[in-house]
């Protein structure tokens, strides 16, 4: 999430027009290939700065869960 938000930041900083989209990658945490997805991406010619931040949510992800007040967090991997 880190490298998400800044990202986001970037943008808010640096640029005077920018664009925000979500991307619906439904289980492919468990049975895409993140390669596969970028290069995807990729031939959908998206542009760099958004195929990075897509990347972003590849790199050290976690989730966290819970019941009350008692949260879990585990990390996020392929398979």
């Amino acid at each position: 999430m880190e490298g998400i938000v800044a990202n986001l930041q970037t943008a808010f900083d640096n640029f005077a027009n920018y664009t925000i989209f979500t991307i619906d990658i439904e289980k492919a945490f468990d049975c895409v290939s993140h390669t596969h997805i970028i290069r995807t991406l990729n031939c959908k010619r998206l542009g760099e700065f958004m195929i990075r931040s897509v990347a972003t949510m590849f790199v050290n992800s976690n989730t966290s869960y819970g019941s009350g007040h008692i949260l879990r967090s585990f990390q996020v991997e392929l398979g």
